[in-house]
């Protein structure tokens, strides 16, 4: 069977065949009024076909011509996130990878900050900054890089890279003042915080503060004016920082918007290509839900082809979630029972002709919606795990299976995960493992199936380590 699935983008000029995959950037802007300083961030799966730090990243206009980029992160699966430059007339854009031997490059020699915020985040060494020099001192001790990012303004309230705990933050960007006189900044942080202007301390913020008692009067001028912020996070959910200002006949103080920091496009991501390639397995990943018990949280993904719509439409999939369990369908759901990376398989068939692609996947909490999760009730995500493979799920992942499907009333008993977690002989975690299998045992007496119960403990081992704690 010949393929003759093209799509518009599959058609366009290939830079170089030495870089074998690629993906398709539409950026919605109005591109014929640019200034040059625009720019846009993206993040993507790579499919496992990028160098480590992502060296041999590009991003080319739709004719080939290499704009300046920058990447921000790798992972901790394989996603990548880069910023690069906007081009006067252009909305679409290629970031091309998948190259072993790509020489060096200079890629962010002529990508300029001037819109967004670039943020820098590094473990923080230690101390008690209390002035604008301490601040200054602490970010040049931290020398441990965790990652960067871009935002659209100096509002924080989740921590964008990294669960680390003690992290020193540096925010850069390019404030543009629309016209001459005095603007009042203020600010409000969990912990230390300091912002300078033009490379001059501007107020600090010595403490945690949920006001703006911490303000200062500038007199500027018209145009732009060079934006820092260094900020010291302690703790997981420390993230909480407000940088606010009052223009010149505006009434009140209001949270600097991202219209002051200039455009940061985020563009549409296209699905995977690869040279010579027409039919390519790829997908879409859908954080829909997370379930909390037991002071533990698992998370339901919608797993979806992505791809020319004729391919998607007339090809048949399959699909390995990288915890033992598999399905097949053009969508699927699946709940991921504990945080962690786990390699996605997906394989597309289409006539005699097939592709497929793995890509790390890394389920956890939506970070970018932590103050208002999407949230699963226990039922909703055990109605899919009760229909899992048991003997395929890991010993980790087994007491997980039926606490969830033991919390949900309305779903049947796990006996099958709980007949696997009991033969076990050695338990990565026996007080959670026994918690399991109680939980099972009581709702089997409350259902007058106490014979049931008993032959459920009688499956552990003599010499496994949950013996006692049963």
């Amino acid at each position: 069977m010949v393929l003759l699935f093209l799509s518009g983008s599959a058609q366009a000029a290939w830079i170089d065949a030495a870089w074998k995959f690629r993906r398709a950037l539409d950026v919605e802007w109005n591109a014929q009024q640019a200034t040059g300083d625009e720019l846009a961030v993206a993040q993507f799966y790579t499919a496992g076909h990028v160098l480590p730090k992502g060296q041999d990243i590009r991003v080319a206009t739709d004719d080939g011509r290499l704009v300046g980029w920058h990447v921000l992160t790798t992972g901790p699966d394989d996603t990548v996130s880069i910023v690069f430059a906007l081009q006067k007339g252009v909305r679409k854009y290629y970031v091309y990878f998948g190259n072993p031997d790509a020489p060096p490059a200079k890629e962010a020699d002529d990508l300029k900050y001037h819109c967004g915020m670039r943020l820098e985040m590094r473990a923080f060494s230690g101390g008690v900054p209390n002035a604008a020099r301490d601040m200054e001192s602490a970010w040049e001790r931290s020398k441990a890089d965790l990652g960067e990012a871009m935002v659209d303004s100096p509002f924080l309230g989740v921590n964008p890279i990294d669960e680390r705990t003690d992290v020193i933050v540096r925010l850069t960007g390019s404030l543009v003042i629309p016209a001459d006189g005095e603007y009042l900044f203020a600010g409000a942080a969990e912990r230390n915080a300091e912002m300078y202007l033009d490379g001059k301390p501007v107020f600090s913020i010595p403490h945690m503060s949920w006001d703006i008692k911490f303000n200062t009067k500038l007199e500027l001028k018209k145009g732009r004016h060079d934006l820092t912020v260094l900020y010291l996070v302690a703790g997981a959910d420390g993230w909480c920082l407000s940088i606010a200002w009052k223009p010149p006949g505006k009434d009140n103080v209001e949270v600097m918007g991202k219209e002051a920091l200039g455009f940061l496009a985020h563009p549409t991501v296209g699905p995977l290509e690869q040279h010579d390639h027409p039919l390519v397995a790829d997908f879409r990943a859908e954080h829909l839900g997370e379930c909390f018990y037991d002071w533990h949280y698992s998370f339901r993904y919608q797993f979806t082809p992505d791809g020319p719509k004729p391919v998607v439409a007339a090809g048949k999939y399959e699909w390995d979630f990288g915890d033992g369990q598999s399905a097949t369908g053009a969508s699927v759901e699946h709940v991921y029972l504990a945080e962690g990376e786990y390699p996605v398989q997906v394989t597309v068939h289409l006539g005699s002709n097939s592709d497929t692609q793995v890509t790390r996947v890394y389920a956890r909490r939506n970070r970018q919606r932590i103050a208002e999760p999407p949230t699963d009730e226990p039922p909703v995500q055990a109605k899919i795990v009760e229909e899992y493979d048991m003997s395929r799920l890991s010993p980790e992942l087994l007491p997980w299976a039926v606490l969830l499907c033991g919390r949900a009333k309305s779903v049947a008993l796990p006996l099958a995960a709980a007949d696997c977690l009991a033969r076990l002989h050695a338990q990565k975690e026996p007080l959670k493992a026994t918690q399991a299998l109680q939980t099972v045992s009581r709702r089997l007496v409350a259902a007058g199936k106490a014979e049931r119960a008993v032959a459920l403990w009688d499956l552990v081992p003599a010499d496994s380590n949950i013996k006692t704690e049963s």
